[in-house]
């Protein structure tokens, strides 16, 4: 954790720390969700809900990947941040009660990949 906010350029390289096995000890949508964007979706990147559906084999399914951010157990770790909505909007984050942080959290790891193109000029370009 030390590193992601002190030297996140390190993140760019390195592997997540390992999960408890009990995370995704069943094999239901939400740990198959969790191990996805674990896996799958690194440092600086993103997916939309619709997206991470569609990899699923359920296409259609992006309000069950919103329920299954939202119970992430584990948030930095198993990084829900990542996953946005498919017109570039960050969505919410802990079930809407933290979205700043989430904004936060994608605003820093883009700044770390020299992303110019930040979830901020997503607000800058929205009317009113």
């Amino acid at each position: 954790m030390k590193d992601y906010f002190e030297r996140p350029e390190r993140c760019l390289y390195e592997s997540l720390p390992a999960v408890c096995p009990s995370v995704f000890s069943k094999d239901n949508f939400r740990q198959k969700a969790w191990m996805y964007i674990y896996k799958h979706v690194g440092f600086g990147t993103t997916i939309s809900y619709g997206d991470l559906a569609g990899k699923l084999g359920l296409p259609g399914a992006a309000q069950a990947v919103g329920s299954a951010m939202r119970n992430n157990p584990v948030s930095i770790v198993i990084p829900c941040h990542r996953v946005i909505r498919s017109g570039g909007a960050p969505g919410h984050y802990s079930g809407g009660t933290r979205d700043n942080l989430k904004i936060w959290l994608l605003n820093h790891e883009a700044g770390v990949k020299g992303k110019s193109g930040s979830i901020k000029s997503y607000f800058s370009k929205k009317k009113p």
